[in-house]
Formats: structure tokens, sequence, C-alpha cells
């Protein structure tokens, strides 16, 4: 079995478990599809939250090789209930089936649908903000996007940054 594989099956097998979370106020959660980038694949994304809210997309754990919307879905629940945002969390593709770019693509197009949709689920389109484990920073700082603000748990590169968008 090769690392990466190896990897996987740990985490979602025998590795750290996520603790499951159960919400003191009432949240919705349900699944949507967002257009891929390109000639890319659809993205599954996951939305939580109350509604007429700042909105957050959430880029789940594992380095962009393991981890999934399932495996953090405590996590994005807590995220929303706690801070009282809309979280949309993105099911991005894996590397090495996947070219490592695919999943920093996927992470963008949830993040352009999350702004279009933003009326829909109930967002603020003004305040819109990136969060994750890993490769949140990356997401908006590919494409260039004046994204509202990021706060990123265990940096790729650059650590924690904020900037308002115009």
């Amino acid at each position: 079995m090769t690392g990466y594989r190896l990897m996987r099956s740990l985490g979602e097998e025998g590795g750290a478990v996520i603790a499951s979370y159960e919400s003191q106020t009432s949240m919705d959660r349900r699944d949507a599809t967002a257009p891929g980038v390109g000639d890319a694949p659809d993205v599954r994304v996951r939305v939580y939250g109350p509604a007429e809210r700042e909105g957050l997309l959430y880029i789940h754990g594992g380095g962009f090789i393991m981890g999934s919307v399932d495996r953090f879905d405590a996590t994005a629940m807590r995220i929303a209930a706690e801070v009282g945002a809309v979280v949309v969390s993105v099911e991005h593709r894996l590397a090495p089936e996947n070219p490592l770019r695919a999943g920093l693509e996927d992470c963008y197009a949830a993040l352009v649908w999350t702004a279009k949709s933003a009326g829909e689920l109930g967002i603020d389109p003004q305040r819109i903000g990136v969060a994750g484990e890993r490769g949140a920073c990356r997401c908006g700082d590919a494409h260039g996007t004046g994204w509202w603000w990021t706060r990123v748990v265990l940096p790729v590169s650059g650590g924690s940054r904020a900037r308002r968008s115009s």
C-alpha cells in the first residue's frame, strides 16, 4: 500500500476521530453541486447554517490527498453553529488520482458558486470568507479573488490573513 493510501485508510478507519457535534440551535444541512471550472467535473458541497448571515467556504483538512466533507462534517457544523455563519464545505478532488491543482480548482469553483448563490443561501454577498485546515489561503491566492477574510488553522503557506474586498 502506498503512503497516501495508507494515510487515507488510517484517517478514515483508524486514525484520529473527529468528535460528533450536536448544535444547541436549529441548523440546516444540505448537499448541493457547484459547477466545475472549465472542463472540470462538478463539485459536491455541503451547506450548513442559519440564514441571513456571513458566508464561509470551509476547505477540509488532508493536504489535498485525503479527507472529505463527511469526515469533517462535525467541524463544519460546529463552525456554523458557534460562529453563526452559513458554512459551505467543499468535497474537492484528491491527489494523486487527480493533479494536485484539481483540488484547488474545485475549491475555487465552490467559492464562485457560493458567491453566485449567496441570495439563495441566505448569505450577504459582501461578507464571504474562506477558512480551512491547510488549503484555504491558496484558494483565493490562486485566482486573485477579493475574498472578505480568510482564517487558516494549519496553513500550507502564508498563515492567516485578512483583506477586505472592494
